[in-house]
């Protein structure tokens, strides 16, 4: 028969017919499990430079549903409490050894503003910032302690704070936070109202601009003392400032950060000196030391440094103190801690009496070391 004749080409119309449908089977075939399910057709691939990702087969929409969106993965921020103790004194009554190294405008403000930028925390509670300072004599000189801070932290805006009794500003990135509202909560009372023992929390309520979620920040420095009667006077801030910050946070409802100086330590177990560890766990707040990552350099670091410590009954300057802790971070709204740590500067080992030391290089600035914590804020609501 010749090739180009109509039934040769019906025949070879049938042929490539009967192959395309056969090679059609065959792939849905490959497709189909036993339960029905259409999985994707497998192809060879590298299995090191492009490893396999599993898949889920996704459930089909009801007509007219929208296409869900995925949840917003938590918003991460730093956060340091900062005591940086006031220059309202002589370098001496600080327990200071170099007077000239106590000045807070030419060497502990410096070297304070240095800290912050190393550990380039998104928040800042300072304590003890207060108004005025003196020299190396002891005089009163012009200027204000808040002045060093925010000249060399450009990148945040300082919350206002009164010339008297609290000396707590909050300090935030201008370009995460815009802040809607800020006040203060008196904890503790004394007869004299004018008296510096009257202490106070501050606060700022911020909106988040990544999320516009809002986030309270208080910070507080508490009376200190370790005789039982100022335990007791603790005790009773923590009782006056919780309900406090519930009522600013719609009953706990909004995230919050409550961060400072407490002057109590977290090792003993008996009241009143533990009111904090107590108070705070059972009214829904965490303590951020408990973050599962540590990252300080090394363990069992006090808070409070003062300025070094005795070795075989010599005072060593810049002798890093081991010990309790004077300085928290808490959280709550669904605040998950990340990291915690006592922010220590670079670190050298010195030789004392045939004994290796720790000591921090450089002027330290205050009397406490910044406690810094990495936080994670819960989603935002839609």
């Amino acid at each position: 028969m010749p090739r180009n004749s109509p039934t040769a080409n019906r025949r070879s119309r049938h042929r490539v017919r009967r192959t395309l449908l056969a090679g059609l089977a065959g792939l849905l075939l490959t497709g189909c499990g036993s339960t029905g399910g259409v999985g994707p057709v497998p192809r060879p691939v590298d299995p090191v430079s492009f490893p396999a990702t599993p898949r889920v087969a996704a459930t089909p929409l009801p007509l007219g549903t929208a296409t869900p969106t995925p949840e917003p993965a938590p918003v991460e921020l730093r956060v340091m409490s900062f005591n940086v103790r006031h220059a309202d004194i002589s370098a001496r009554s600080a327990h200071h050894p170099d007077a000239r190294e106590f000045q807070w405008t030419t060497s502990r403000g410096p070297a304070a503003v240095k800290y912050v930028r190393q550990a380039d925390p998104d928040i800042i509670g300072f304590q003890e910032v207060k108004p005025q300072m003196k020299g190396i004599k002891g005089q009163r000189i012009p200027g204000k302690m808040i002045t060093v801070l925010a000249g060399g932290l450009p990148a945040y805006t300082f919350t206002a704070t009164p010339e008297r009794n609290n000396f707590l500003p909050i300090a935030f990135k201008t370009g995460k936070f815009t802040l809607l509202d800020s006040g203060r909560i008196q904890i503790q009372y004394t007869t004299d109202k004018g008296s510096d023992s009257n202490r106070f929390a501050t606060w700022a309520m911020l909106k988040v601009t990544q999320t516009g979620q809002r986030l309270l920040v208080a910070n507080l420095w508490a009376n200190d003392g370790s005789r039982r009667y100022w335990a007791i006077g603790r005790a009773l801030a923590w009782q006056r400032l919780l309900p406090a910050l519930a009522d600013l946070t719609d009953d706990n409802r909004i995230p919050a950060i409550t961060l400072g100086d407490f002057n109590a330590v977290d090792d003993r177990d008996e009241y009143p000196f533990n009111a904090h560890l107590t108070a705070f766990p059972e009214a829904g707040w965490l303590d951020a030391s408990q973050a599962p990552i540590t990252l300080q350099k090394m363990p069992d670091v006090a808070s409070y440094n003062g300025w070094g410590q005795k070795v075989d009954g010599v005072f060593r300057p810049n002798a890093i103190r081991t010990g309790p802790r004077l300085d928290y971070i808490w959280t709550h709204g669904g605040i998950t801690p990340l990291t915690w740590q006592i922010f220590l500067p670079e670190i050298e080992y010195r030789t004392v009496d045939g004994r290796k030391l720790p000591f921090a290089k450089g002027t330290i600035p205050s009397d406490h070391w910044p406690v810094v914590a990495d936080l994670a804020l819960p989603p935002a609501a839609h």
